[in-house]
């Protein structure tokens, strides 16, 4: 259900059962193939993967942790 919003808004989603890292690995490094690419998420392992897999060719892929309640800096 909360994808059929998304996607009405113009955005990608994807779904999958099981350990997804790769999976979103390889979205964003098909996104940043065409313009520049926001990954959100919390597992250091998306970070690494991110670092191995990525195109120096391609757009910008930058990694942004997920906003926690009681932190005011947010980094990037």
């Amino acid at each position: 259900m909360l994808s059929k919003i998304f996607v009405i808004a113009g955005s990608t989603t994807i779904h999958v059962e099981g350990d997804a890292d790769a999976m979103i690995i390889d979205a964003a490094i098909k996104s940043a193939k065409s313009i520049n690419t926001v990954l959100v998420g919390d597992d250091t392992d998306l970070l690494v993967l991110l670092c191995h897999h990525a195109d120096v060719n391609s757009n910008d892929i930058f990694f942004r942790p997920e906003p926690k309640v009681n932190v005011t800096i947010h980094r990037v």
